[in-house]
């Protein structure tokens, strides 16, 4: 192994850029790159005749997603190697990857949270390949089983398959909105989402006003420029992915973590929030006063200053919405307020350069102390340790 003041250190980063999610590992490998200082880094997208490419390159290290199909069986590499998302190869040195089961979970307690009791999860069937979907099922399930829901599944050609029991489903989803319930959708990942948009479409369903979605992975593309209403996603943490699994791989080189043989480095990032947007921005409720008043709520918390804002809105007395949001959104009046406006700082703590002043101002808290107060009885952390963590 070079030793880590050689220059330069070639890394191979051997991940597709297909979607923005890629992109976003991309760009935190390359944070990490950066740190390092001293890495010749070139791409070598996981595809036919990858592997001369890497024979070519000779790299120091590697990180990588998706290469099994595209490695000989008897491939041999003497590089340092990271999985990103992918333990396929990694079994010798290292992996860094998202957390599918607590994003299921996760996506749970959102649904819970804004009142939806008609749940169905599209998954893909392989439980090899594409078991990612499977973990976010399971976390999913059970989280809603919990709270004595449960979950409506559906292949991923749900669309085009004459299995009965699948035309069942989906007539079982027709009668709900026919009787005025609102189900929530939910794709494995945003592009399974975006496809559920179409589908309700030529259904003639309305979203988000008959039918809620969401997906998993808050692909920008997809879920901002491409979906029509802008699609409600889980963001699973990309960036800071990419950028331990650069991290990772330095400290291999290093000799500070297991290599050559020994058991393997294996981390896990939690999953990030729930981005809210259009496509399921719907009260749960048949109640109008309750309806007006959450949508308030949910497309501007910055307007709500206190839980008057919204008794005056639904027109209720304080007991009557409080009793209200406990049984639609197993939450208090007061607790939806807090949690909305915590939703919105976390989206600029993310996404902007603002300072947590100005982000208080902007979403409604009355001073900085009380955001920082908010987070940390929420998350256990400042709003500081937040965007440090959410930003590599």
């Amino acid at each position: 192994m070079p030793d880590p003041g050689d220059n330069p250190w070639r890394v191979a980063l051997c991940i597709s850029r297909e979607l923005g999610c890629k992109e976003r590992l991309i760009s935190g490998a390359c944070r990490a790159a950066r740190e390092a200082g001293d890495w010749d880094m070139l791409h070598i997208p996981p595809e036919p005749g990858a592997f001369r490419t890497l024979d070519w390159f000779k790299p120091n290290g590697v990180l990588f997603h998706g290469m099994r199909a595209f490695l000989p069986a008897d491939f041999q590499c003497g590089s340092l190697w990271v999985g990103i998302n992918d333990d396929s190869y990694a079994a010798a040195n290292g992996c860094v990857l998202e957390d599918d089961f607590g994003a299921g979970q996760r996506m749970a307690e959102f649904a819970l949270a804004h009142g939806f009791r008609r749940i169905i999860y599209v998954g893909h069937r392989s439980k090899t390949i594409l078991s990612f979907s499977h973990r976010r099922l399971r976390g999913l399930a059970g989280t809603l089983e919990e709270a004595g829901i449960r979950l409506l599944l559906l292949p991923e050609n749900y669309d085009q398959t004459a299995n009965p029991a699948t035309h069942a489903k989906l007539q079982q989803v027709t009668e709900w909105i026919r009787h005025g319930d609102i189900p929530l959708f939910i794709g494995a990942n945003d592009l399974v989402a975006a496809g559920l948009l179409h589908f309700c479409r030529l259904q003639d369903w309305r979203v988000p006003e008959q039918v809620a979605v969401a997906g998993f992975d808050n692909d920008d593309l997809l879920c901002t420029q491409l979906a029509n209403p802008e699609l409600t996603s889980l963001d699973l943490n990309f960036d800071r992915i990419g950028y331990e699994a650069g991290l990772m791989l330095q400290r291999l080189r290093r000799g500070q973590s297991p290599g050559d043989g020994a058991v393997s480095e294996r981390r896990v990032v939690p999953a990030g929030d729930v981005i809210a947007r259009q496509s399921t921005v719907v009260v749960v409720s048949r109640n109008p006063g309750l309806q007006k008043a959450m949508q308030r709520l949910w497309r501007n918390p910055s307007s709500v200053q206190r839980v008057a804002d919204l008794m005056r809105d639904g027109g209720y007395a304080k007991s009557t919405l409080e009793r209200l949001c406990r049984s639609t959104f197993q939450q208090t009046p007061a607790a939806m307020v807090r949690n909305e406006k915590l939703a919105a700082a976390k989206v600029l703590l993310r996404t902007t350069n603002l300072s947590v002043t100005a982000v208080a101002a902007k979403v409604g808290f009355s001073s900085s102390k009380n955001l920082w107060r908010a987070f940390k009885r929420a998350t256990g952390n400042s709003p500081e340790s937040y965007r440090a963590a959410a930003t590599p």
